[in-house]
């Protein structure tokens, strides 16, 4: 499933690649979102699980490659500090996904436009 994600967030990447800051944030948001849709409860029990056990090395590396596709998208927007401002912007939207999702909505859209609002309002882009 994490693997699945990743491939989304290249794809996103590749396609919005050059066609601004909002789109390629938009783009992204909707990649990660997409692994929720597929099987929303299972998606949410591996997050629990992955907070709660070391990671493998495996997914390890997968996070780190999908932190770096957000680092890369901000700096090739002229972001500064890229790497400090892609970790708030992952636990933004992280915070809120869990949470929304925890709370049972099931409503993707309505959940990826909170947070594409929330991290383009903490980018300062809205």
């Amino acid at each position: 499933m994490r693997r699945q994600m990743h491939d989304d967030m290249v794809a996103a990447t590749e396609a919005s690649r050059g066609l601004g800051l909002e789109a390629e944030i938009d783009a992204l948001v909707a990649a990660t979102l997409r692994h929720h849709l597929r099987n929303p409860e299972l998606a949410h029990a591996l997050e629990i699980i992955e907070e709660r056990l070391p990671l493998d090395d495996d997914t390890a590396v997968l996070k780190q490659n999908m932190a770096r596709l957000v680092v890369a998208a901000l700096e090739r927007n002229g972001i500064p500090d890229a790497p400090a401002v892609a970790f708030d912007l992952i636990a933004i939207g992280h915070g809120l996904a869990d949470a929304a999702i925890s709370g049972g909505e099931r409503n993707f859209d309505h959940l990826h436009r909170r947070i594409r609002r929330a991290v383009l309002g903490y980018l300062g882009a809205n």
